[in-house]
């Protein structure tokens, strides 16, 4: 029985190790009102969506579809860290992430779609500017 126990809490380090961001998410939150109109950065000190606010962006993403011709679907917020994930549905489960320390800009960090790792430039002109 012991040995059980052990294995168990073994392997429960193991995917800790793997997995240390979602330890540290608090699930299902409302982001602050100052984030959501926080200018949205791609790149650090670079408006490169204009005065797009974090609010605006995620309505944006929200009435985006697929390469595939399905839509988007905003499932909530988790807090991180530094900042804020926003976690989406659209061909495959993703999550788009914003570096956030209460000041007027919050940063994108690259997305992660599948397995590949996408900038966050080349994810907004990928999938949004269709």
């Amino acid at each position: 029985m012991n040995l059980f126990y052990s294995s168990v809490l073994m392997a429960a380090m193991i995917l800790a190790g793997l997995f240390p961001a979602a330890l540290f998410a608090e699930a299902n939150v409302d982001p602050d009102a100052g984030f959501l109109n926080a200018v949205v950065l791609a790149r650090p000190g670079i408006e490169d969506l204009d005065d797009t606010t974090v609010a605006e962006f995620v309505a944006a993403v929200g009435t985006s579809e697929t390469r595939a011709g399905r839509p988007y679907r905003v499932q909530g917020w988790t807090r991180i860290p530094d900042g804020y994930a926003l976690h989406v549905i659209g061909d495959h489960p993703f999550s788009i992430e914003f570096v956030w320390t209460g000041g007027g800009t919050a940063l994108l960090r690259p997305v992660t779609i599948g397995d590949k790792g996408i900038p966050s430039v080349l994810y907004i002109k990928a999938y949004m500017d269709q």
